[in-house]
């Protein structure tokens, strides 16, 4: 049931295909973009080598932030918000699915679907035309990168279900999470790059384990002994979200019987 659920939201993605041309074509000129921009910043330097990145391992960085960063970019906490504030929710809850693990598979379809049709377009860009080197662990990559996702839904969901508190609004909870998951992730700049006020403040923040501890891996910047660590950061943020996930829906779930829904 909950695979169907996947595949259907993935059909109803490539229904809009221009939107997929518009996604992909700004995700190249981002990359394009960024290449000058950090070949500038290389090219002002005397050094060949800026906060432990050399200009190749920086030009990776980017080209798989943007890749890994397109499944993670899923808005499926609006809809929680529309179901909540259109009293949906009340039909949803007496469908023979949990509906936290619904949106998750909702979002898998969406992530699905950019994986598609955003991260491997930007894969094969940049191995044809920017030299894009292999991730210095594979498996440890992958395994990381899998993790932040899940962190990284897991923190969309925690917010999307705060529309049960707040009669369905949540825009600026929304909008506030996806800025600080941009800024502050490593998703744009790698931490290196960050005062180191800030860099000790991101450090403490589970952002930083859905982009720059899996796009560190991928660049060699966490080796060895290092990567447990590192994936024990993110698990640890991964257990903690879920138990929180099903405390804030077991409230919600009451607020929502407790109001006649």
């Amino acid at each position: 049931m909950y695979r169907s659920i996947a595949l259907i939201k993935l059909k109803e993605e490539f229904a809009y295909k221009y939107r997929a041309l518009f996604s992909l074509t700004g995700s190249i000129l981002s990359v394009i973009l960024l290449w000058y921009l950090w070949t500038a910043i290389f090219a002002s330097s005397v050094e060949t080598t800026v906060a432990g990145f050399t200009l190749p391992a920086i030009i990776t960085y980017m080209i798989i932030s943007t890749a890994i960063r397109a499944p993670n970019s899923t808005y499926f906490e609006h809809g929680i918000e529309t179901d909540v504030r259109t009293g949906f929710i009340a039909t949803q809850m007496v469908k023979p699915y949990t509906y936290p693990i619904y949106q998750f598979f909702v979002g898998l379809g969406e992530s699905m679907y950019k994986l598609i049709i955003l991260t491997v377009p930007m894969l094969l860009l940049g191995i044809l035309f920017f030299n894009l080197s292999l991730p210095a662990n594979t498996l440890a990559f992958s395994i990381s990168a899998i993790l932040g996702f899940i962190i990284n839904f897991s923190m969309a969901l925690i917010t999307g279900l705060w529309a049960f508190w707040t009669s369905g609004n949540i825009w600026g909870l929304r909008h506030s999470r996806q800025i600080l998951s941009d800024m502050i992730s490593g998703a744009i700049i790698p931490l290196s790059f960050f005062p180191l006020w800030l860099a000790n403040i991101a450090n403490l923040l589970p952002f930083k384990a859905i982009y720059s501890i899996p796009l560190s891996i991928y660049v060699g910047h966490i080796t060895g002994n290092e990567i447990y660590y590192a994936i024990l950061q993110q698990l640890f943020w991964v257990g903690l979200f879920l138990v929180m996930i099903v405390i804030i829906w077991k409230r919600a779930e009451k607020r929502v019987v407790s109001q006649g829904g």
